[in-house]
């Protein structure tokens, strides 16, 4: 059986297990730029969100 972590347990720069999500909210920033970013908003089953800014190029799956 698969352990997820919650978002409050994420360390920026290190690896990280698994976490399960729920994307909240997306939208297109273009912030001046040539090409917009995607920007998204994604909580856990605990409540916490946390928002992440895609560069240009990612393809989300849909």
């Amino acid at each position: 059986m698969l352990t997820y972590a919650c978002l409050t347990a994420l360390v920026p720069g290190k690896k990280q297990p698994a976490i399960r999500v729920q994307i909240v909210r997306t939208w297109m920033s273009p912030f001046g730029l040539i090409r917009p970013n995607t920007c998204m908003v994604f909580g856990d089953e605990k409540g916490s969100m946390i928002e992440a800014t895609l560069p240009w190029g990612v393809v989300l799956p849909v």
